[in-house]
């Protein structure tokens, strides 16, 4: 039988493979995404005929398998606080990144800072707080790529004006982080 109302917030549906997401009435809060447009969504921040970019259904942590969110699916950071749980599906703290996902994955991000300790000898190395005390100087516009451990490349972006960078949207992993930078003041 397809009858009742739903009410959905920060919610995917996508993929179906009776070519319909949703049946019934569809009450959207925003923040939604369907792959097609079944759902007819016409909240704030809601997404149709929108390809998701899931990865296959798996065990990616937690108690129940799950679509991880691939990078560059327009549900990261799509989402809305208001009402969100605290955690994902797999019980991963929620955001993780800039903002809260649509749906019931919480990718994992990181963000840093490149700088040139240009007075530094050399050694282990030395934090921003100290290198930007003693001479150092951020770098603004410097690629950081990022691969994953068997070196293939994941993603890249440019730092700010400030050297500050963030990749958002990726599986848990181990990952090598590369920096390019067109110019440098130390030799």
């Amino acid at each position: 039988r397809n009858a009742g109302t739903v009410s959905l917030k920060n919610t995917m549906v996508a993929n179906s493979t009776s070519g319909n997401n949703c049946s019934g009435t569809m009450t959207s809060q925003g923040y939604n995404l369907d792959s097609g447009n079944s759902c007819l969504f016409t909240g704030t921040g809601d997404k149709i005929n929108t390809n998701p970019l899931l990865g296959p259904l798996q065990n990616n942590g937690g108690q129940t398998q799950t679509h991880a969110l691939l990078a560059g699916s327009p549900a990261i950071n799509a989402g809305t606080a208001t009402g969100a749980p605290t955690t994902d599906q797999r019980g991963v703290a929620r955001p993780q990144g800039a903002g809260f996902e649509i749906g019931a994955y919480e990718p994992f991000g990181f963000s840093g800072k490149v700088f040139e300790d240009i007075n530094y000898g050399g050694g282990a190395g030395r934090n921003w707080t100290t290198a930007s005390g003693n001479g150092g100087l951020s770098r603004p516009s410097a690629r950081v790529e990022l691969f994953d451990s068997t070196g293939a490349f994941v993603t890249s972006t440019t730092t700010d004006g400030a050297g500050n960078y963030s990749i958002d949207g990726i599986p848990a992993g181990n990952y090598i982080v590369r920096v390019v930078s067109s110019s440098r003041q130390s030799e």
